[in-house]
């Protein structure tokens, strides 16, 4: 608990953006098909990879930026194939 007293903004704000991720999920499937949800989120994991990198200080960030832009371009082929 004393580190939760310490750093009670930071984790009020990891709440609020939980939140709002959800909300927006919630939203997509209910605007989207799914799969063209399921591949917008796989274009999050680009924000996902530079924030670690950022704030976190994660290593290999080439290598993870990578896998992410492979995973992002497959998305963007799903939905890129379905509109023909």
């Amino acid at each position: 608990m004393a580190v939760f007293r310490n750093h009670w903004p930071t984790y009020l704000r990891l709440a609020v953006a939980t939140g709002v991720m959800q909300l927006t999920s919630l939203l997509s499937f209910g605007k989207l098909q799914v799969g063209y949800s399921l591949a917008l989120f796989q274009l999050s994991t680009l924000i996902s990879v530079f924030l670690g990198h950022r704030y976190f200080q994660e290593g290999r960030i080439r290598k993870r930026l990578v896998g992410s832009a492979i995973m992002a371009a497959g998305a963007a082929m799903i939905v890129l194939q379905d509109r023909r």
